[in-house]
């Protein structure tokens, strides 16, 4: 289940930073053919989660894909709680400051792209073309 989560962030990652993540998306294809999948989300603004499970493999055998901003998913999503975590931080502190909901979803959207200029001069190309090789 490792594996699964690491491809899954990996995966989840690269496409953050504008990368090809095919190769990443397509060694988790392969781990998981044949595999029963459930999938749900989760939302609450600003942000919404995408899960996907794997009942096949345990009770808690669930990946989280993306957390997407909600309303506005297309390009503007993060891969971990952590990114997640910061993107609330910056919405409820906007909200704070005396801001309302579309000042909020600016300064959100405004962080976001922070975060993905950051990742692009972090994560390289070859960090999404060889995924690892190990089992789930």
């Amino acid at each position: 289940m490792e594996t699964l989560n690491a491809l899954a962030e990996r995966a989840c990652l690269c496409q953050m930073a504008g990368r090809d993540a095919s190769a990443v998306t397509r060694r988790f294809e392969e781990l998981t053919a044949g595999l029963t999948v459930e999938g749900y989300g989760t939302a609450s603004d600003p942000l919404s989660s995408e899960i996907t499970c794997f009942p096949q493999i345990g009770e808690e055998a669930c990946v989280v894909e993306r957390i997407e901003v909600v309303g506005n998913p297309a390009r503007n999503f993060v891969c971990t709680n952590e990114q997640a975590d910061e993107l609330e931080a910056t919405w409820h502190n906007a909200l704070a400051a005396g801001g309302d909901a579309a000042k909020a979803d600016f300064a959100l959207l405004d962080h976001l792209q922070e975060m993905r200029d950051a990742l692009a001069n972090e994560l390289p190309q070859s960090d999404c073309a060889q995924p690892p090789q190990d089992g789930p």
